[in-house]
């Protein structure tokens, strides 16, 4: 992997990389990072530690190495033998992705930097940051991270500038400053499971690129330690990015989705600025899709839902012909099935869930067939 073109332009600072594999496809062969302009790292160290991070558990899925013709951070690169071997424990895979720089650098970095957290506007990240900027956990969150690309489409100027907007009438009233970064990664380098694999290295990769301004970055947690499998993210691994550019930590794995959804529900402002969509177009909710349908039923297990304009309501003959393709699924809605039969009025939506359990693989086949999304 080497280094290749730097532009400017529309307050972005834009580079690619190329990467040279037998086994990569031709989309696979550039990375595309977008920083915003003022925030650009200037050491060209930051930029190597940061896309090393971000396509480590990449080279680990071709059982490759990386070998980056440039210069990289040297807390980095004395720190990624410990992320590697974590990872591929936690996956259960043979050897250690190696990392060989042309050069390593110390970085000097100004005092006084920020805290900053993940924020997509989903019920993870809105727990953290209420967490910690309401409930007077510290550290304070100064700045939340959006990345277009990764649940939105970031070569569209009109999706970019709306979730934008969004996200910044979200932020201003918390107290907090959004910043914006920008990637091809989970576009074209699709062939490897995004959630499974990539998606932890990958946020906090880009999140490197902040650190002249941020010194430690909290990433809201996917899964409980109740329920924790290998995962792109995972409190084993995500603390082993960690090094003298940027502190990586995670947040809230004591928490059930259970008890984070009641939290959020507590905020009308969180409820009303939710959004959680991976199906659309990144701009709104479509209500319809299995984690919009997921989050209606565990805001209305908090009795929140009508309370929720962001998400609308909720049809029991939706729920029952949803598709649940993934294995996960089926103890997530075999305990939300539970919880809905148990709590008074939600026994209709406990039948319609138990009936999606049961035809789950008619409902998959028959999208298949038809063509439409699984």
């Amino acid at each position: 992997m080497e280094p290749a073109e730097h532009r400017v332009g529309g307050g972005w600072r834009r580079r690619t990389f190329h990467l040279s594999h037998p086994a990569l496809s031709s989309d696979e062969r550039t990375l595309e990072v977008e920083v915003p302009e003022a925030l650009a790292p200037p050491q060209e160290a930051v930029w190597g530690a940061a896309v090393c991070t971000v396509l480590g558990p990449f080279a680990d899925f071709l059982e490759a190495s990386l070998d980056y013709r440039g210069t990289v951070e040297s807390s980095f690169e004395a720190n990624h033998p410990s992320w590697a071997k974590a990872f591929q424990c936690l996956h259960e895979r043979p050897g250690v992705v190696g990392l060989q720089a042309e050069r390593a650098q110390t970085v000097a970095l100004p005092s006084g930097r920020k805290v900053a957290s993940t924020f997509t506007g989903g019920i993870d990240s809105w727990f953290t940051l209420l967490r910690h900027n309401e409930d007077g956990l510290a550290p304070r969150v100064d700045r939340v991270l959006f990345i277009h690309g990764l649940d939105s489409d970031h070569r569209s100027a009109e999706v970019r500038a709306g979730v934008e907007g969004l996200l910044r009438r979200a932020a201003a009233p918390m107290g907090v400053e959004p910043v914006f970064l920008a990637t091809n990664f989970r576009r074209d380098f699709r062939r490897a499971p995004w959630g499974y694999r990539l998606h932890g290295a990958c946020i906090a990769g880009l999140a490197h690129l902040l650190c002249n301004e941020v010194s430690r970055l909290i990433f809201p947690s996917s899964s409980p330690l109740s329920t924790l499998e290998p995962w792109g993210s995972h409190p084993l691994t995500d603390g082993r990015l960690s090094n003298d550019l940027l502190v990586v930590e995670q947040d809230g794995f004591e928490f059930t989705r259970t008890e984070k959804t009641e939290r959020v529900a507590e905020s009308d402002f969180a409820l009303e600025h939710l959004r959680v969509c991976y199906s659309g177009d990144g701009l709104r909710n479509c209500g319809k899709c299995e984690k919009c349908i997921r989050t209606k039923i565990q805001l209305a297990l908090a009795g929140a839902l009508d309370r929720c304009p962001s998400l609308g309501s909720l049809d029991a003959r939706t729920v029952a012909r949803m598709s649940l393709p993934e294995a996960w699924q089926l103890e997530t809605y075999g305990n939300l099935q539970r919880e809905c039969a148990e709590t008074p009025g939600l026994q209709a939506l406990a039948r319609a869930i138990g009936h999606a359990v049961r035809w789950r693989w008619l409902n998959v086949g028959a999208r298949r067939m038809l063509g439409r999304p699984v």
